[in-house]
């Protein structure tokens, strides 16, 4: 991870406009510089690790939140699976989804296994 010290307060200003979503030239402005500094800057790897940091941290706080659903979501489709009013196409969209989901996390789990039992074998 980056030392986001390493970076002058212009490049944290965009990073933080870049973050928020803002297109470069608005970012730019935000911090009262030319765009070709941005343009410069996201070729820096203290710059580019600094953004990715970001992106990931941004992405693990919005996965976070929707941890929060998971139960609702299952409750949800609990409810059209076994709801014979629903149509066939649903319920069966509702069961495909369960299933595809299943085979989705046995497989990462498998992989994750893998992982350990390969980095394991690095080590010795």
């Amino acid at each position: 991870m980056q030392d986001s010290n390493a970076l002058t307060p212009q490049q944290h200003q965009v990073l933080v406009a870049l973050l928020g979503g803002s297109p470069i030239l608005r970012a730019a402005e935000a911090a009262e510089i030319d765009p070709s500094s941005v343009y410069r800057w996201l070729k820096l790897p203290a710059f580019q690790e600094a953004l990715s940091d970001g992106r990931r941290l941004l992405a693990q706080q919005g996965l976070a939140q929707l941890q929060g659903l998971v139960a609702d979501a299952v409750s949800v489709v609990r409810q059209i699976l076994n709801d014979d009013t629903r149509t066939p196409t649903v319920r069966l969209r509702a069961a495909e989804l369960v299933l595809n989901q299943t085979v989705k996390y046995l497989e990462l789990e498998d992989l994750e296994r893998r992982l350990r039992e390969l980095e394991a074998l690095v080590e010795r």
